[in-house]
């Protein structure tokens, strides 16, 4: 992983988008809108709107220069966060990125939710 790259990700994942807790809520559409503006850093189109009360990031990035003939690829994830309680049980703190043995380690480095599907 490029050290660009590893300091942009870390941006992210010190974001506590703890959903689950009302005091993050300002966290949460932090990370919505750091999404939103990766996507956008990265030439796509992307806008942050309410969902009954939650950021939702809607966002499309171009991968065939317009080809109509392309598939689409559609993703979906989550940029909340569980939380990291019991804090102690984590050998560095869970909203600062670390990487050991090769291994990142921050809470919201991975996730199994997110899915995509080709249509």
């Amino acid at each position: 992983m490029s050290a660009g790259w590893l300091s942009e990700l870390g941006e992210f994942l010190r974001i506590a988008s703890i959903s689950a807790d009302p005091a993050r809520r300002d966290d949460v559409r932090r990370a919505g809108e750091w999404v939103r503006d990766f996507i956008l850093r990265s030439g796509g189109d992307a806008e942050l709107v309410d969902c009954g009360g939650r950021p939702l990031v809607v966002g499309e990035l171009r991968a065939s220069g317009g080809r109509a003939a392309a598939p689409t690829v559609l993703c979906y994830g989550h940029f909340d966060v569980q939380p990291a309680e019991p804090v102690e049980l984590w050998e560095s703190p869970p909203f600062e990125p670390t990487v050991r043995d090769g291994w990142l380690y921050a809470r919201g480095a991975v996730d199994t939710r997110a899915s995509c599907t080709c249509c």
